[in-house]
C-alpha cells in the first residue's frame, strides 16, 4: 500500500515539474492527480505503524509527534499524530499542494486565503533575506475558505489558490496522513506562520510585543475555550466560507511542540 502511495505521489510530482503551478491549482482536473487521490483514501492507520503495540509511543500527552514516511526535493510524505487538543499552528504552503488524510480520531481543521498572496514570499525574504524585522507583526487581509471537523478517513486537500493557510486542532488523540507536493524549499516556498487577529484591519498595529512575543501559545488555551466540539466550529472569530478575517505574520515559534519519531509501518520501495 504505501509502495503505491509513494509511486503515485512521485507520478503526480513529475506531472508537476512538467506543468508547473496550474496542474496544482486545477488539480481535480489531472488525472495524476485524482489517481493519487484513490490511494490515499486507501491508506488506512496500521499501513503506517499506529497499531495498538505503537500507540503509547505516537500519543503523548500534550505533545504532537511526527514521523516521515518520504522527502525530497519534490515532494514529503509522513504522518503527524497529535494528542487531544493539540494543534498544528495557523502556517503557509505558499505554491503548494497539501492532501491530509485523517487516519485516527477527528481533527477541527480550519483554512484561510490571504487577499494579498504575495506577502507568502515577500514577507519572510524580507525577514530573513533583507534581516527585516519590522515585518513581524504585520496584519494580512484574508478570507475563510473552511471551518469545519474532519473524520477519520476524511481526506482534503489545499492548493496554491485555495486553503492555503491552515491549522489543524486535535478534538480527539488523532493522526493526520500529509502530503506535499512539492516542499518546502526555502526561497519561495517558505513557511510562514500566523496569529488570527479577526478583523478590521489595522494597518498601524505595530509593536515590539508583536515582533517578539507572538501571542498566547494555542495550547495555553483550552480546547472548549477554541472550538465549539458540538458544531465543530471555531469560536470568536468568522467561520463561514467567504468572511473576511485578519492574521498577523509571526516569528516561527520556537518550540513547535513537535517530536520527530520514527516510521513503524509497512516496508515500501522508493519509487
Amino acid at each position: 500500500m504505501i509502495t503505491n502511495l509513494l509511486r503515485h505521489t512521485s507520478i503526480f510530482s513529475s506531472r508537476y515539474k512538467t506543468a508547473g503551478i496550474p496542474s496544482l491549482n486545477n488539480c481535480q482536473d489531472i488525472p495524476e492527480f485524482q489517481s493519487l487521490l484513490n490511494h490515499v483514501k486507501q491508506v488506512h492507520a496500521e499501513n503506517v505503524g499506529l497499531v495498538p503495540a505503537n500507540i503509547p509511543t505516537y500519543f503523548r500527552k500534550g505533545r504532537t509527534t511526527f514521523f516521515k514516511i518520504d522527502q525530497n526535493e519534490d515532494f514529503s510524505v509522513g504522518v503527524f499524530c497529535l494528542s487531544k487538543g493539540c494543534s498544528l499552528a495557523l502556517h503557509d504552503h505558499p505554491s503548494m499542494l497539501v492532501i491530509s488524510k485523517i487516519l485516527l480520531g477527528s481533527i477541527h481543521v480550519r483554512s484561510l486565503d490571504l487577499l494579498d498572496k504575495s506577502h507568502q514570499v515577500k514577507l519572510p525574504k524580507s525577514l530573513f533575506e533583507s534581516n527585516n524585522p519590522r515585518v513581524i507583526g504585520k496584519q494580512l487581509e484574508a478570507v475563510v475558505h473552511q471551518d469545519r471537523a474532519l473524520e477519520k478517513e476524511e481526506a482534503v486537500y489545499l492548493t496554491p489558490e485555495k486553503g492555503n493557510v491552515h491549522c489543524f486542532t486535535a478534538l480527539e488523540d488523532s493522526a493526520i496522513l500529509d502530503i506535499l507536493t512539492p516542499d518546502y524549499d526555502m526561497n519561495h516556498r517558505y513557511c510562514n506562520f500566523y496569529t488570527e487577529v479577526g478583523g478590521p484591519l489595522d494597518k498601524n498595529s505595530k509593536s515590539m510585543f508583536d515582533m517578539f512575543m507572538p501571542g498566547k501559545k494555542e495550547e495555553n488555551v483550552s480546547l472548549e475555550d477554541r472550538i465549539d466540539v458540538q458544531t465543530g466550529k471555531s469560536k470568536r472569530v468568522p467561520v463561514n466560507p467567504g468572511d473576511k478575517t485578519v492574521i498577523k505574520y509571526i516569528m516561527p515559534p520556537m518550540d513547535m511542540g513537535i517530536d520527530i519519531l520514527n516510521y513503524k509501518g509497512e516496508p515500501f520501495k522508493l519509487p
